[in-house]
């Protein structure tokens, strides 16, 4: 499989975006997933780092703001919409880190550091959705690809 980093995403159907003119995404997970919402015909909308939820940063020890990367309406089977705000990360920050290993002491901080600030961002979201009607979803390499597959 080709490697996407970053880019701009071009729409087949621009027609169900909702966002900003141009669609940048961040990771080739990222694109996987604008292609599945813009080719899906059960997507009837989406767009990409749109939402802005408030959230408290206990590592800034201020107020924040977090931009999931995803809204989406989709048409479930049984022919309902929902409405979804879906962040997209690697496993590894999605799972605690581990205990014991023999990674330098910065790159140990560096995970506990983004695993506590996800978790935040995460929490705030499931308030957010829950106060607006939505559903939060965070979604790994293991749930992306397993759709690709």
């Amino acid at each position: 499989m080709k490697k996407f980093n970053k880019g701009i995403y071009k729409p087949v159907n621009p027609q169900k975006y909702i966002g900003k003119q141009i669609i940048i995404y961040r990771s080739g997970w990222e694109r996987i997933a604008m292609r599945e919402f813009d080719l899906n015909p059960s997507v009837i909308k989406w767009c990409s780092e749109e939402v802005v939820i408030p959230y408290y940063n206990s590592i800034k020890k201020k107020m924040s703001r977090y931009f999931p990367d995803f809204y989406a309406e989709v048409k479930n089977k049984e022919g309902k919409i929902e409405k979804l705000i879906i962040e997209i990360k690697p496993q590894k920050e999605i799972d605690p880190p581990k205990v014991g290993t023999r990674k330098k002491e910065a790159t140990k901080l560096y995970e506990a550091l983004t695993y506590v600030n996800n978790q935040e961002k995460w929490e705030a979201a499931e308030k957010y959705c829950k106060l607006n009607g939505l559903r939060f979803l965070v979604l790994s390499e293991n749930q992306i690809f397993k759709k690709v597959s």
